[in-house]
């Protein structure tokens, strides 16, 4: 993958992230949402970790869930951001 389309990927996948209409995401959500392969939503999510959370629940059927920092900061409740401050998920 060059560093242009890297670089595509990784704000794709940030706006798909900071969807206002979703506190987290799926990778497949986040796939069907850009376009993208599972795997390059993956790197994408590597490449940008400073920028994204992962919770520590799960999804109803058991997959991983995702956010930007600032998303969960804008959506989450004063509990839910300290508790991510306390898990150490958030700044």
């Amino acid at each position: 993958m060059t560093e242009d389309t890297a670089n595509d990927a990784i704000a794709k996948v940030l706006d798909a992230l900071s969807n206002s209409s979703f506190k987290w995401r799926t990778l497949n959500g986040v796939a069907k949402e850009t376009g993208l392969t599972l795997e390059a939503v993956q790197e994408a999510i590597a490449q940008a970790s400073d920028k994204i959370m992962r919770s520590s629940a799960r999804s109803s059927d058991g997959r991983d869930l995702f956010t930007t920092r600032e998303n969960f900061k804008s959506q989450a409740s004063i509990p839910e951001r300290l508790l991510g401050a306390i898990r150490n998920r958030a700044e």
